[in-house]
């Protein structure tokens, strides 16, 4: 009678053991998920900033080459 109470309770303990294996590959999955997705949106975020950069600069660079074109024209004019 004690052997079949030590086997259930060992029975029981193997299956809680596993669920917890198993919960924990779950957790570990979302865990995974939840942080390609805050890594893609972090990608997109530094994508955006980065090509607002490039456009800016492009901006200040063509308002320098025209300044530098009207001056190198028109050296005396100011």
């Amino acid at each position: 009678m004690i052997n079949l109470v030590q086997g259930a309770v060992f029975q029981g303990y193997i299956i809680d053991t596993v669920n917890n294996i198993e919960g924990r590959k779950l957790m570990k999955r979302d865990r995974l998920e939840n942080s390609w997705a805050v890594i893609q949106d972090e990608a997109e975020r530094n994508w955006h900033l980065l090509m607002k950069d490039v456009v800016d600069f492009s901006f200040r660079l063509q308002k320098a080459a025209v300044a530098a074109w009207e001056t190198f024209n028109n050296p005396y004019s100011r």
